[in-house]
């Protein structure tokens, strides 16, 4: 009976050991390591990215806005100086109507053009400086997980 009690207790001690093992490697978690921060380098590259071309997307957009009103108001002087040249005295009254309409729109789409160039671009650099320091954050982050990832491969050794 007392072979039997202490092959139970050789048996479940080295079944609670075997249990006690870790089955992921140092490689394991350097593997996840590298994964992570490659992740992270990539997101953080692609929200750079995302802010540089919402800067230019800004600027593109304001110069066709520009671009339109400038043609419409071109169209607009065209047909003021077509109205101008109505010869018959009874269309006249009606042309100078028509003349003061159309230069009112054109001093409109002038004050459009104006409030758009002046509109200050968009800068988006406070924001990439935010992205950064988040990213260098959870850099860190990623750092004191694995810090002492050696020190526990080494104490399994020993």
């Amino acid at each position: 009976m007392k072979t039997n009690t202490t092959l139970i207790i050789i048996l479940v001690t080295l079944l609670s050991l075997a249990g006690c093992k870790s089955s992921i490697s140092l490689e394991d978690m350097q593997k996840q390591k590298s994964k992570a921060m490659s992740e992270l380098t990539s997101a953080k590259k692609e929200l750079i990215e995302l802010a540089d071309m919402k800067e230019k997307y800004s600027l593109d957009v304001r110069k066709e806005q520009v671009k339109t009103l400038e043609k419409r108001q071109k169209q607009v002087n065209k047909d003021i100086k077509s109205v101008k040249n109505v010869e018959s005295t009874s269309a006249q009254k009606g042309a100078n109507t028509m003349v003061d309409n159309l230069k009112s729109e054109n001093d409109k789409l002038s004050k459009k053009i104006s409030n758009l160039n002046s509109i200050k671009q968009e800068d988006w650099s406070s924001a990439k400086d935010s992205i950064n320091q988040e990213f260098s954050r959870l850099e860190k982050k990623i750092q004191q997980l694995t810090s002492n990832v050696e020190v526990l491969n080494k104490m399994e050794v020993e």
